[in-house]
């Protein structure tokens, strides 16, 4: 026989711990799609960075292989400058990919020797850090100045350092500085004009005007006519008791501006009448500026680029410390990790995939064996708890009553009960036969009223005013019809 005591056990249990037992269920299926998810998003993010990888280095191979078109050998020389171009952007700030193409110009301007073509790469890297311009803008303007001016590859850092001094001492950029030199670089060279004199005038003038296209044009005028025997210039020197000849031997021993200057004075020339001796309007000008109001500027620069000390390292240094700069060279490196790990797996891309998609299901099934275990303790105590409601709401239809405070009881009356088929108020203390699948044991308090529903044999309402106790008989019979349900919808023995 049932002892009451399971009844209350299960009911207590029913009402205290269901709701908590299932809110942890309901927490831990949380936890379990959180965990699975995470596994699976580590999976994906690894997945993430291999393709990444893989783009890298296929986007590096094309620079490469574009660089490797402008050689006649099988693929050396431009492997070998790829090396060159990755070391390069882990102390640059500049893309790894922009510095490839800035590596085919080199290239395409006629410096095939790697070992060169990544010297100058590296003078142009540092031109483009400390004059504020681009990558491409520098390998242009160094390796027009290197071709001009006939200067070896291994002098780039000079050249480039006098680059620089030119931006340092004018109101000028790389970028600027790049737009018109071409030309004014070719006629300086004709005419044997050295490149610290070109760059100093340049910069002198710029400081004046503040206009880098028109000084270097202005400039190309002046260079221009000193090439020109038996031109204006030549003539009006010739008038003045000098010659053309006779100017650039000045200019080839004391330099542009001095050499000019000493001209004039032995000419004994005024500065307006030497501009008019030029045929260009702009060039006269730039001459006429170069001796008097740009003339100190001219110096002065020309002093610098003519010293040993390179100004262009030391500003490359302090443009690298800067919180940006710092952030792109740490970029860089990370994209060289994954241009050379996309260059181990780019030739198994597609079992490289598959591998990982394969690990992150392992993963994933890892996490839901684990999780499913772990969530059948969960759901067996969810059953229990599930099934002692259940129980209780049948026994609770059967008997026609609940376990205190129910004010309104479907029944019918199990036979003649005198004086209560027609209804009537409970005596205290009366036992009253009473059930709807057979008459069973209830006392109920006094004053419970009974109401007819359809005259003897039919439906009453029994209205309870407290609480209904059940005698022993009741009791068992509730708590063995529990303990049946628990058994056929959990499967626990008791």
């Amino acid at each position: 026989m049932a002892d009451i005591r399971q009844l209350q056990i299960l009911l207590t249990m029913k009402d205290k711990a269901s709701a908590e037992i299932k809110k942890t269920g309901k927490s831990f299926q949380t936890f379990k799609k959180i965990a699975v998810a995470s596994a699976a998003g580590a999976g994906v993010a690894l997945a993430g960075f291999a393709v990444k990888s893989v783009q890298a280095a296929a986007k590096f191979e094309t620079a490469i292989s574009n660089i490797n078109t402008l050689f006649d050998d099988t693929g050396e020389s431009a492997a070998a400058l790829g090396e060159s171009i990755k070391d390069l952007s882990k102390k640059f700030p500049k893309d790894p990919n922009e510095i490839g193409a800035a590596a085919y110009n080199i290239v395409s301007a006629g410096i095939s020797d790697t070992a060169q073509a990544a010297d100058v790469l590296e003078s142009s890297l540092k031109l483009a850090v400390g004059g504020l311009g681009t990558t491409e803008e520098s390998v242009d303007l160094l390796t027009t100045a290197l071709n001009a001016f006939g200067i070896e590859a291994e002098k780039s850092d000079e050249v480039a350092d006098i680059l620089f001094k030119t931006v340092k001492a004018g109101k000028t950029t790389v970028g600027q500085l790049s737009q018109a030199f071409g030309k004014m670089a070719g006629n300086a060279s004709a005419a044997g004009i050295k490149i610290e004199d070109v760059q100093a005038a340049t910069a002198a003038l710029t400081s004046v005007t503040g206009k880098t296209s028109e000084s270097q044009n202005a400039l190309a005028q002046v260079f221009l006519e000193l090439t020109q025997t038996g031109g204006k210039l030549d003539t009006q020197l010739r008038e003045a008791g000098g010659s053309l000849d006779e100017l650039n031997a000045s200019i080839s021993d004391e330099g542009l501006v001095q050499g000019m200057a000493s001209l004039r004075d032995k000419l004994e020339l005024t500065d307006a009448e030497f501009k008019n001796l030029f045929s260009s309007a702009e060039g006269g000008t730039a001459v006429f500026q170069l001796l008097t109001s740009a003339n100190e500027a001219n110096n002065a620069a020309l002093e610098d680029m003519l010293g040993t000390t390179n100004a262009l390292d030391a500003a490359v240094e302090k443009q690298n410390q800067t919180a940006e700069n710092q952030f792109k060279i740490l970029k860089n490196k990370l994209n060289v990790v994954m241009i050379d790990l996309g260059n181990k797996i780019l030739p198994l891309t597609i079992d490289a995939m598959e591998l990982l998609t394969a690990g992150v299901a392992r993963a994933s099934a890892w996490w839901d064996e684990l999780t499913t275990a772990l969530s059948k303790v969960f759901i067996a105590y969810d059953k229990i708890a599930s099934a002692a409601d259940r129980a209780f709401r049948a026994v609770k239809k059967a008997a026609s009553f609940g376990l205190g405070g129910l004010e309104s009881i479907g029944a019918t009356v199990g036979g003649f009960i005198t004086g209560r088929a027609n209804g009537g108020i409970i005596r205290s203390g009366e036992t009253t036969l009473v059930g709807e699948h057979g008459p069973e044991l209830a006392t109920f308090p006094g004053g419970t009223r009974i109401t007819p529903n359809g005259g003897i044999g039919g439906g009453i309402t029994i209205n309870i005013t407290g609480n209904t106790l059940l005698d022993e008989e009741a009791a068992e019979k509730i708590s063995d019809k529990i303990m049946d349900e628990l058994r056929l919808n959990t499967q626990l023995n008791f």
